[in-house]
């Protein structure tokens, strides 16, 4: 993601930030959406304080396997999105935090408007509704076909395509 110039975050919460970005020498818009594992030092504490790891070096290598599962979801998106009815992420990248307790895991995918979005931009019809409605059902259709059953449906995850078809854009 080096080549890429972000700008100020768009969401913030949880050690979740979501920032839009561009391509040097492109027009093309994208968004960055930037996991923090840990999200603060209060959860590398919390490990330490409890016992449930002996050393900072444990607890990083529990952050580890976090990113790494991270990654694996990100990979099952981009499954489904071949499938169809999901929009996946174009790239990946896991970074090390700079003070070395912990990892961002950075997913890049092209820009598309959320529902939430739309919905206040534009008047909804009964025909958007149905159409919402159908292309949400086909997408979850696909992921319990392929072994997966989708649990965080909500207007934030669900993008608009140039073509006017709804997908399920997060996992």
């Amino acid at each position: 993601l080096d080549n890429f110039i972000m700008g100020e975050p768009i969401f913030e919460q949880g050690g979740v930030r979501i920032l839009p970005a561009m391509e040097q020498g492109s027009e093309a818009k994208y968004i960055v959406k930037i996991i923090s594992i840990p999200a603060t030092q209060f959860q590398v504490d919390a490990l330490l304080i409890t016992g449930a790891y002996q050393s900072a070096d444990a607890v990083n290598g529990y952050f580890a396997e976090l990113a790494d599962s991270v990654i694996q979801e990100a990979g099952v998106l981009t499954q489904l999105s071949n499938a169809g009815g999901f929009d996946g992420y174009i790239n990946t990248q896991v970074v090390p935090m700079d003070d070395g307790n912990g990892y961002d895991v950075y997913l890049l995918a092209p820009y598309r408007p959320t529902w939430d979005r739309v919905s206040q931009q534009k008047a909804v019809t009964h025909l958007d509704g149905y159409n919402l409605a159908l292309d949400v059902c086909a997408a979850l259709s696909i992921a319990r076909r392929n072994g997966y059953l989708y649990t965080n449906l909500k207007p934030e995850s669900i993008s608009m395509s140039a073509s006017g078809s709804y997908h399920i854009c997060d996992l």
